[in-house]
C-alpha cells in the first residue's frame, strides 16, 4: 500500500482524483507505510486474521481499478458525456497534469493581464473572483478574463444572461463546489450549454436572480456572488487550458486563471 501512494504521488493520474498540492503529502505518507511494513518483518511470523486480508484485497482491488480503468478525461470520453462542439471540447492533450513531477492550473502561462479593445482586463480564475469580492479587492468596473462552462436555464434566457461555471476542488471530487458567474449577454439562446468558454468581461452589481444559483454539474454545492455580474466584451468558445477545475485559489497577481 506504501509502494502504491509513493508511485501513484508522482504519476500523471493523481490530479484525477486529489488535489496535486497534496502529493508530497501522500507521497511522505507512502513512505511511511511502507517502513513500518518493512519493519513488521522483524516481529514473530503470525498468521494473518482474516479480516487483514480481507482489507489487503479491497484496497488492491480499489487501487488497480483506479489504474486500469478507462481515462475519463479522454477526448472522446468528454465528448460524450458533455456534448462539446469540436472547437470548445475538452482534450485530454490540453491538459497539464498535476502531480509531484507536473505543473498545473495553467502554471506554465504567466500572462496576468490580456488587453483588449484598449482595455485591460485581469486574468483570474471564477474563485479568485468570488473571493475578490469578500477580500474587497474586484470592484465594479473593471475587466476580468476567465473561462468556464456555459449553463443555461430559461429564467437566465428571459433576464438576457448566461451563467459559466467551474468545479473547485480543495482536496478531492467529494468536496467539489460549482462556483458560476451570471454573464449579461446579447442573446443568450445563442450559446451552446457545456461549451468551454474564455470570458471578456466588465464586472458591475446587479443580481438578476436573488437566491438562485446556477448548478455546475459534478458538484454537490455551488456558489456565485449575490453582488456581481459581469457584462461580456467577448465569449470565444476555445479548449480547456491547462486543467478544467480550479485547483488553487490566489489572492494578488498572477492569478491562477
Amino acid at each position: 500500500m506504501g509502494l502504491f501512494m509513493a508511485v501513484f504521488a508522482w504519476s500523471d493520474r493523481y490530479w484525477q482524483f486529489i488535489n496535486p498540492k497534496y502529493s508530497w503529502l501522500t507521497f511522505a505518507a507512502g513512505i511511511l507505510i511502507a517502513l513500518v511494513g518493512l519493519a513488521g518483518y522483524s516481529r514473530p511470523l503470525r498468521k494473518p486474521r482474516p479480516t487483514e486480508m480481507l482489507s489487503i484485497a479491497v484496497f488492491l482491488g480499489i487501487a488497480l481499478t483506479a489504474l486500469l480503468s478507462p481515462n475519463p478525461f479522454a477526448t472522446e470520453g468528454a465528448a460524450r458525456q458533455t456534448d462539446f462542439t469540436n472547437d470548445g471540447q475538452f482534450s485530454s492533450d490540453d491538459f497539464t497534469g498535476g502531480s509531484m513531477t507536473l505543473q498545473y492550473d495553467d502554471a506554465a502561462k504567466p500572462l496576468s493581464e490580456v488587453v483588449y479593445q484598449d482595455r485591460i482586463f485581469t486574468r483570474i480564475n471564477l474563485a479568485e473572483l468570488l473571493n475578490g469580492e469578500i477580500g474587497g479587492w474586484a470592484k465594479a468596473g473593471e475587466g476580468y478574463a476567465f473561462q468556464g462552462m456555459v449553463l443555461r436555464s430559461p429564467e437566465l434566457d428571459e433576464k438576457g444572461y448566461i451563467a459559466v461555471g467551474r468545479l473547485f476542488i480543495f482536496c478531492c471530487f467529494a468536496d467539489a463546489v460549482g462556483v458560476t458567474a451570471l454573464v449579461k449577454v446579447d442573446r443568450a439562446e445563442s450559446y451552446t450549454a457545456g461549451t468551454w468558454v474564455d470570458v471578456l468581461g466588465i464586472l458591475r452589481k446587479d443580481d438578476p436572480l436573488p437566491g438562485k444559483t446556477a448548478r455546475v454539474p459534478g458538484a454537490f454545492s455551488a456558489a456565485r456572488s449575490d453582488i456581481y455580474t459581469l457584462t461580456a466584451v467577448r465569449i470565444k468558445k476555445q479548449a480547456v487550458r491547462g486543467i478544467p477545475f480550479m485547483l488553487e485559489v490566489r489572492d494578488r497577481k498572477p492569478f491562477a486563471y
